[in-house]
């Protein structure tokens, strides 16, 4: 389980290396879409008050610090 997370912790971590400007970064937790989403595919995602379904393709948004007050 450790490994799995130091691993997960790597592939989020890295992208935010290799690009280093002011853009938000989208990183897909799965670059084809989630396990068995296959056929759930049409359905639309959903988002109402405080949750959100029918995610099919999750993905993490990093938005990183503009570069006069990025301490590194």
């Amino acid at each position: 389980m450790l490994r799995q997370f130091a691993v997960l912790s790597f592939l989020c971590v890295f992208p935010l290396v290799a690009q280093a400007d002011d853009a938000p970064q989208v990183v897909h937790l799965w670059p084809g879409g989630a396990p068995g989403f296959e056929d759930r595919r049409d359905e639309p995602e959903e988002a109402k008050d405080y949750w959100v379904k029918n995610i099919h393709n999750p993905s993490i948004t990093v938005y990183p610090a503009p570069a006069d007050k990025a301490t590194g």
